[in-house]
């Protein structure tokens, strides 16, 4: 839901669809990642460069992702997280 991906062959694009998500996760997180812009940090600086770019839906999921693989890192070394 939140992982980007693409299928592109010559001219012809299409974006596939995921069966397999996690929609209270997906809701939590992207509701998480719209909160960043209130607190000066690394994710507000992101969200905000994106959003910039590509408008603010895109940037609300790509702060999501950012943040599920954050949590992931975190979770796997077993190390606080320290914004550095």
């Amino acid at each position: 839901g939140v992982a980007p991906g693409i299928h592109q062959s010559g001219s012809k694009t299409r974006l596939p669809s995921r069966k397999q998500v996690n929609y209270w996760l997906k809701y939590i997180i992207v509701e998480c990642a719209g909160r960043t812009t209130l607190k000066k940090s690394k994710l507000q600086s992101y969200y905000f460069k994106i959003r910039n770019k590509k408008g603010w839906k895109t940037a609300r999921k790509a702060t999501a992702r950012k943040m599920l693989t954050l949590i992931w890192h975190i979770l796997e070394e077993k190390i606080p997280y320290h914004e550095s």
